[in-house]
C-alpha cells in the first residue's frame, strides 16, 4: 500500500485537535503518516498531541510563523507517495483517503473532492461551482482556477512528486496561499474530482480567512499575478466579478460596510447583467441588522 503523507499545521488548535485527528484515525484506508506542525502554540496543543500513542503519528514545533511555513516543515518531513492536507479545525470523512486512491488508480494526478461545511451545530453542503457553471470538475483546471479558487485544501491528495517540483507554499501570503499553491500544481498537470462529501470544513470566529485586512491584501497579490497578467479578457472580467464579490461579502461582516460598497461597485462593473449582483446588494445592505 502507498503511505499518504498527512499534514495538519496547528496553532493553538486545542479546542478542535483531538477531533482532526481522531477523524484520521478512523480512516479506512491505513497506510499513512501524520504530521502535525506545531506553530508556538501557547494552549495544550501539543499535550492533547502527544496523548495519541499512535506511531504513525509525528510533530514537529516551530516559532510562530504562519500557516504556510507550517505547512512548508510538514511537506519536507513528509515521506510517503502522496500528501494530504488535514488542518487541526478540520475533519475527515471515514473514507476520504480510500475514495481519493480509488479515483486516482495509479495515477500521478492531483485528486480532490466535495466537502461540508460545520458551522456551530449545522452542517451544510455547499456547490463550490455554483456560480462558475461552466468550470470543469476535471482535467488541467489552471485557466479556471486563476478566476476563482473553488479547491477545499482538507480536500486535496496529490502526489509527493507533483509538490517536490513546485516547492512550498507562499509564506508571504495568509489566508489564500492555499489558492496559490492549487494554481501553481495546475501547470501541465490534470485534477480528478470524487464526486461526494470527502471532509468537513469547521467554520469558526478564529479562522485564518476571518483576518479581512490579511485577506484583502491577498487577494489583490494574487489578482495581479494571475489575471492582471497573462489572462484573457473573458478571464479577468469573471475573476474579477467574483473575488470582487467575495470581498464585498468579507467586508460586511468585517463590519467595513462603506468598503463593502465600494467591492459591490467593482462587480458590478466587471459583470453587470446577473441578478447574483442584486443578491449582494441586498446582503450588503441587511447583514448589518443580523449580526
Amino acid at each position: 500500500m502507498q503511505l499518504v503523507s498527512v499534514i495538519m499545521p496547528a496553532y493553538n488548535a486545542a479546542p478542535f485537535i483531538q477531533d482532526a485527528v481522531e477523524s484520521l484515525l478512523a480512516q479506512t484506508y491505513r497506510s499513512w503518516e501524520l504530521w502535525v506542525i506545531d506553530d508556538g502554540s501557547t494552549d495544550r496543543t501539543l499535550e492533547i498531541i502527544e496523548a495519541f500513542e499512535d506511531p504513525r503519528i509525528f510533530v514537529k514545533s516551530q516559532s510562530n510563523q504562519g500557516v504556510s511555513a507550517a505547512r512548508n516543515l510538514g511537506l519536507e518531513a513528509a515521506r510517503g507517495e502522496w500528501v494530504a492536507f488535514l488542518d487541526a479545525d478540520d475533519l475527515w470523512l471515514p473514507h476520504k483517503l480510500e475514495a481519493q486512491l480509488k479515483k486516482a488508480d495509479g495515477r500521478q494526478v492531483l485528486v480532490y473532492g466535495d466537502y461540508l461545511t460545520l458551522s456551530g451545530e449545522k452542517t451544510t453542503h455547499q456547490d463550490q461551482l455554483g456560480l462558475c457553471p461552466d468550470f470543469p470538475r476535471e482535467g488541467y483546471l489552471y485557466d479556471s482556477l486563476i478566476q476563482h479558487d473553488y479547491i477545499g485544501t482538507l480536500s486535496v491528495l496529490a502526489p509527493k512528486e507533483a509538490v517536490d517540483q513546485i516547492g512550498g507554499f507562499d509564506p508571504g501570503l495568509h489566508a489564500p496561499a492555499d489558492w496559490d499553491y492549487w494554481i501553481r500544481l495546475s501547470v501541465g498537470r490534470e485534477w480528478v474530482y470524487v464526486d461526494e462529501p470527502v471532509a468537513i470544513y469547521r467554520d469558526h470566529s478564529k479562522g485564518i480567512s476571518k483576518d479581512f485586512g490579511a485577506f484583502e491584501a491577498d487577494i489583490a497579490v494574487l489578482l495581479e499575478r494571475y489575471l492582471f497578467h497573462g489572462a484573457t479578457s473573458a478571464q479577468r472580467r469573471f475573476g474579477c466579478w467574483i473575488n470582487y464579490r467575495h470581498l464585498c461579502h468579507h467586508a460586511v461582516r468585517a463590519g467595513q460596510t462603506r468598503k463593502a460598497f465600494g467591492y459591490w461597485v467593482q462587480a458590478v462593473q466587471s459583470r453587470r447583467w446577473t441578478y447574483h449582483n442584486l443578491a449582494s446588494l441586498a446582503y450588503v445592505l441587511l447583514k448589518p441588522f443580523y449580526r
